[in-house]
């Protein structure tokens, strides 16, 4: 499964420079949950339920690379790298997922997400598809607000730390 590398791992010092430039701040859910500028929630994506993280810190969308594995989401090399700042250091992906359909409160919203190397986080939707979608997250009371080409207003509200779905193996019990 092709994945992000670190932006300078075998490659010269120029072509990191040829590559756009993100930032990403949330990859592991139990940040995210305490942070004041990010909701998170559990969404289906192409059908499939993921974890979501609406985040007004990272510059674009990701989607993981382990979902995208997992539930064999059709993707394409990018017409131009992104080296994304994340707390993971710089990460250089390649790869991207094009018109994904995420699914929120029964309502169709379409994003291109770049794939990313990353631990717990399904899809992180950043400042590109919020303002693709008019997305305004709240402080208080906690939501996002997102608009619909139809001009149909849809909020979001955030998932409780306890309400987040845990999956054990107790195989050897």
């Amino acid at each position: 499964m092709p994945t992000c590398t670190p932006a300078h791992a075998g490659r010269p010092a120029q072509m990191a420079r040829t590559a756009d430039h993100d930032r990403l701040n949330h990859m592991i859910e139990e940040e995210a949950h305490d942070a004041p500028k990010v909701v998170i929630g559990m969404y289906l994506i192409n059908g499939a339920i993921a974890l979501v993280l609406f985040d007004s810190g990272a510059t674009s969308s990701y989607v993981s690379t382990k979902f995208v594995s997992q539930n064999s989401l059709p993707m394409t090399i990018r017409s131009r790298p992104i080296v994304t700042s994340s707390p993971l250091g710089d990460l250089r992906c390649i790869f991207e997922c094009k018109g994904v359909r995420i699914m929120i409160q029964g309502m169709p919203f379409m994003a291109d997400l770049t794939m990313l190397k990353s631990e717990g986080i399904d899809v992180i939707l950043g400042m590109d598809w919020l303002t693709k979608h008019k997305g305004v997250i709240s402080c208080s009371p906690r939501l996002v607000t997102l608009e619909l080409p139809s001009g149909k207003k849809v909020e979001v509200e955030p998932l409780k730390s306890r309400d987040v779905p845990r999956v054990y193996n107790l195989d050897g019990v």
